[in-house]
């Protein structure tokens, strides 16, 4: 109940707020509402026919999807153990910190396997590919959605990035010595190569149709971004602004297109890695972040320095859209389907929906 009334203090000043500098774009806000009060949301009086599903891990036991006008879909809580959750939350592994099997389950709670492994488990946005690591994240074997393993696995010296596309269900992952892998949903190897002597992976993706991956890596004197077109295997490099000691998000369309936040602006980079766009941004700091890409539209979260966290919708011709800041909230993840917008924060949820000519 605590966090029920920031939320909805927060959701009514912005519903004061209509933005629509783009000619026919317009913004709304929708529903608004406390992570631990989500019965008592205030839901929206339309309905947009937007089958949606927002995915919401309510604290370390407790789980909920949320539809597209705010009422609770589905609901569950993990009685023991750790879990891990697909992207859409539409099912979950259970294991143990220190244990011997991992068990996959539904949202409903029905388990459909038991895999015996010493691993930790990570699973894509449909389940369909499931990564283990090993305790000293140096190698991982795949699986998929229904626990057999298969045949390749990744290796290298301790993992540093792992990820994997917001829609469909391809892998990424980077490592310490440089080395990195594109995997598709039945496990085949798409991709793999090496930054330059000396440099570390920080940060890695792959876009929803496995065509293109972006590594993001640098040492102590510069990062650069690299774009992998997995079917020639060529690539190109663009250097940021900025050296970041800790990751900072990216995002690769399926045209071969990166998005990163490097601190202080937005970048834009085409497939050849020239820089296209740069949005100027208030400045980063460390810590979490995020990028989602649906039907033209990019939607950035991340906590500016000064402590508030922020979201801004922008086109991919560069036209902003949107730009509200969060003060009572410390960190943002957005997520996008059809035309709504759902934030979810460290106190509260938000959904915005999108409304075009």
């Amino acid at each position: 109940m605590k966090y029920f009334f920031p939320g909805l203090i927060a959701g009514a000043c912005a519903a004061l707020f209509l933005f629509s500098p783009a000619p026919g774009i317009e913004i709304y806000p929708e529903w608004w509402g406390g992570i631990n009060a989500l019965a008592r949301l205030e839901k929206s009086p339309v309905n947009h026919g937007t089958k949606a599903g927002f995915f919401v891990k309510i604290n370390d036991r407790d789980y909920a999807i949320l539809g597209g006008d705010g009422d609770t879909a589905a609901a569950g809580s993990i009685a023991d153990g750790l879990a891990a959750f697909s992207g859409s939350g539409r099912y979950y592994v259970k294991y143990q910190k220190v244990g011997s099997a991992v068990e996959f389950f539904n949202v409903d709670g029905e388990r459909f396997w038991k895999l015996e492994s010493l691993e930790y488990p990570f699973l894509s946005h449909n389940a369909k590919l499931i990564m283990l690591m090993n305790g000293d994240h140096s190698k991982i074997r795949l699986a998929d959605i229904n626990g057999n393993l298969m045949d390749n696995s990744i290796s290298g010296r301790t993992c540093t990035a792992l990820s994997f596309s917001d829609a469909g269900d391809f892998g990424a992952v980077g490592f310490l010595d440089g080395s990195y892998y594109f995997v598709g949903p039945k496990g085949k190897i798409l991709g793999s190569g090496m930054a330059p002597a000396g440099a570390m992976v920080k940060g890695i993706d792959v876009s929803g149709n496995g065509a293109y991956g972006a590594v993001h890596y640098g040492n102590n004197a510069r990062d650069c971004v690299r774009i992998v077109e997995m079917e020639t295997g060529d690539h190109d490099e663009a250097e940021l602004s900025h050296l970041h000691q800790v990751k900072t998000s990216l995002h690769m369309s399926a045209r071969g297109y990166c998005t990163v936040i490097d601190v202080d602006r937005v970048l834009y980079i085409s497939p050849s890695g020239r820089v296209k766009m740069t949005i100027t941004i208030p400045p980063k700091r460390p810590g979490h972040s995020s990028i989602r890409f649906l039907n033209g539209i990019y939607a950035v979260t991340y906590t500016e320095q000064a402590g508030a966290a922020k979201l801004i919708l922008f086109r991919d011709d560069g036209v902003i859209l949107f730009s509200q800041e969060f003060p009572s909230e410390s960190f943002l993840d957005v997520s996008l389907q059809g035309d709504l917008v759902f934030l979810r924060g460290s106190d509260s949820v938000y959904c915005y929906s999108i409304h075009r000519p």
